[in-house]
C-alpha cells in the first residue's frame, strides 16, 4: 500500500477549495423576479388614463406615431401581473 505524501500547499489548496465550497452553499437563491403585464395605448384622452391608473397601469413611455397614422399616437404602460 502506497502512502502519498501531503504537502503543505497542496493542503492550503484543498482547505481553500473547501471554504469557497461551503460559502457558495450558503448563499441564498435569488429572489424571484417580478413579472409585469403590458399595454400598450392609442390615442388616450384624460379618462383613459385616469381608468389606466385606477386599475394599476404605471406609464413607461411614449412609443411614437403608431403605424395607424400620422396623428395616432402610442404611450407604454405596465403594471403587476396577478
Amino acid at each position: 500500500m502506497k502512502i502519498f505524501p501531503l504537502s503543505l500547499s497542496s493542503l492550503c489548496v484543498a482547505c481553500a477549495f473547501v471554504a469557497v465550497l461551503f460559502l457558495a452553499m450558503s448563499q441564498k437563491p435569488a429572489a424571484a423576479t417580478a413579472t409585469f403585464e403590458y399595454k400598450i395605448g392609442v390615442d388616450l384622452d384624460d379618462g383613459d388614463i385616469k381608468k389606466l391608473a385606477s386599475e394599476g397601469w404605471e406609464y413607461v413611455g411614449y412609443l411614437g406615431t403608431s403605424p395607424r397614422g400620422a396623428s395616432t399616437d402610442e404611450t407604454h404602460w405596465k403594471r403587476p401581473a396577478k
